[in-house]
């Protein structure tokens, strides 16, 4: 029943309009959830079109009732430029590309994604969308992920990720495997993550569905997996450190 559009920016009002419009009804508009908005602007509260106009920012709503305040129709739009948020993985492994998305509050699809690194070696797919494909090259590093989107009322704040990589990245061959999948923990690095010999990797192969398949401990060297029956398919391989509650995670493909 309402057409409109959305984002409004603040100090450039925008036409709202409404069809089976009757006498009686009239517009009102006002901050939705958790707003910044403290004025929503009507300019013609009895007209079947209008325009609203916001002051502040976030999540607004412009609403028609009828003449015993009863509500008939609802937009709900967004004011100012985006709120992103960054998800993905805060404890990557070495020499692995990961997805990190950005959910921004306020975009569409005009919307661009600045995104940025910083704090170490790595490299960066960057198309200027809401996701990013990242590989960090340090070993025990600390980075810092930022992105920034825009939409027609101008560009967000910084929103951050901080990840840290681990001293040791098991390394997994061959991958894709056939029948044999080697898993290695490198002594030298295993010594200097612990500071002692008798720490213990639990290594697990998990499927999609999350059942675990296969299990081994140990305390370095290299483990391996005979995969022969299992199904074409991907699965994770888990390494835990017995340091950190979680563990190094990696794709495996089982391509017979």
């Amino acid at each position: 029943m309402i057409s409109g559009s959305t984002p409004i920016c603040s100090g450039t009002p925008k036409s709202f309009s409404a069809t089976n419009w009757q006498s009686g009804y009239y517009w009102v508009g006002g901050p939705s959830g958790l707003s910044y908005i403290s004025q929503v602007g009507i300019t013609c509260p009895t007209c079947s079109t209008t325009n609203v106009s916001v002051t502040g920012y976030r999540g607004g709503y412009a609403s028609i009732k009828n003449s015993s305040g009863i509500t008939i129709a609802t937009y709900y739009f967004w004011a100012g430029p985006p709120i992103p948020s960054i998800t993905g993985s805060t404890q990557p492994s070495t020499g692995t590309g990961y997805i990190y998305d950005a959910l921004a509050k306020g975009s569409d699809y005009t919307s661009y994604y600045s995104w940025s690194v910083t704090g170490g070696s790595y490299d960066m797919q960057d198309y200027g969308i809401d996701f990013v494909y990242i590989t960090f090259n340090d070993k025990a590093g600390y980075y810092t992920i930022g992105v920034q989107v825009s939409n027609v009322c101008g560009n967000s704040s910084l929103a951050t990720l901080d990840v840290s990589t681990p001293w040791y990245s098991p390394v997994a061959y061959p991958n894709p495997t056939t029948d044999i999948l080697n898993v290695e923990i490198d002594q030298q690095e295993r010594s200097t993550t612990s500071g002692k010999d008798s720490k213990t990797y639990d290594i697990r192969l998990y499927d999609e569905q999350g059942n675990l398949l296969r299990q081994q401990k140990t305390q370095g060297g290299t483990v391996q997996f005979n995969v022969q029956n299992l199904p074409n398919g991907i699965y994770y391989l888990h390494v835990y450190d017995g340091v950190n509650e979680k563990p190094e995670i990696q794709q495996i493909m089982v391509e017979h």
